[in-house]
């Protein structure tokens, strides 16, 4: 939670302009599609080269491999279209609300796909947890009537909207407009890591002084530390490095630092244009560790 935000979290801050550092539903649903393309381009190219051509096995990871990707894409729809729709409602947009139907349309399309290959593959009744959830079991079929329900009430909300306009205020862009900013924002390259040499280690009980520096050229107006110990029923700590500048430096409490866990710590910066990303975040290809780890000596 500390490193995405949820749709509406999201959609708040489009229409503030005040963003954080973290992760948009709209990026995920980038990385989702952007890996979903890319396990359909392999498995392309697997298919010419498997032999031979009928194989059982192949058959079998064809299956699965369609499916992953039908999910990626499903998902990826789906949360544009929350997008979209928790626009429409803040800004009382048809436009917007035309998107979130135009979206959840193509994640039931990527269901309905899902459902198509798997056809007489899987079981009509998989089970996983009926005792605790019994929800948990059925078929890949099973899931398109309340699609079909969900898009069928976006449907009459816009029917509803056109009979009833409003005006939109003079001089603010729409929720359509937003959301078309915040799509091409979301395929933008990855913003570059700061420049920092974490500690080798820390003694536990005594405070950690935690250094940063970021080229001229970046324009940073507000910075911040964020650091917790690695124990996931505490909460992440906040500290600000304060406005401007190139080099910063801030210093984790020798009383926060009394645990036997060992810290992860990462920094969120924002610049002259209201941009905010996390530093070292996550690499384009969503491979490395977006946070660093510091050990006490007695554990290093």
């Amino acid at each position: 939670p500390h490193l995405f935000s949820t749709v509406n979290e999201f959609a708040d801050q489009l229409v503030s302009k005040e963003f954080s550092g973290k992760y948009s539903p709209l990026q995920v649903a980038h990385w989702l599609e952007r890996l979903a393309q890319g396990a359909t381009s392999h498995l392309q190219r697997a298919r010419g080269a498997v032999k031979p051509p009928g194989s059982p096995a192949f058959h079998r990871l064809r299956i699965d491999v369609v499916a992953q990707s039908g999910i990626g894409r499903h998902l990826a729809h789906k949360l544009r279209a929350g997008v979209a729709f928790a626009l429409a409602e803040r800004l009382d947009d048809p436009a917007a609300l035309q998107e979130a139907i135009k979206h959840y349309r193509l994640a039931r399309d990527s269901w309905a796909e899902i459902v198509e290959v798997t056809k007489g593959a899987y079981k009509d009744d998989l089970i996983f947890d009926v005792e605790t959830r019994p929800y948990l079991r059925g078929s890949w079929a099973d899931r398109l009537p309340a699609i079909d329900e969900d898009i069928a009430k976006l449907e009459a909300l816009a029917k509803e909207q056109a009979s009833s306009p409003k005006p939109h205020p003079a001089g603010k862009l729409t929720a359509s407009e937003l959301l078309k900013a915040a799509l091409a924002a979301a395929a933008a390259p990855h913003r570059r890591p700061c420049e920092h040499v974490p500690p080798s280690s820390f003694r536990r009980g005594e405070p950690v002084v935690i250094e940063m520096s970021v080229p001229a050229d970046w324009k940073i107006t507000h910075a911040r530390l964020h650091y917790r110990r690695v124990n996931h029923a505490e909460e992440v700590q906040v500290a600000d490095f304060g406005a401007g500048g190139t080099r910063y430096r801030q210093t984790i409490p020798g009383a926060f630092t009394d645990s036997p866990f060992p810290l992860v710590y990462f920094f969120e910066l924002r610049d002259s244009d209201g941009t905010a990303w996390f530093s070292p975040g996550l690499a384009s290809d969503l491979s490395n560790q977006p946070y660093y780890v510091l050990r006490s000596q007695q554990t290093a």
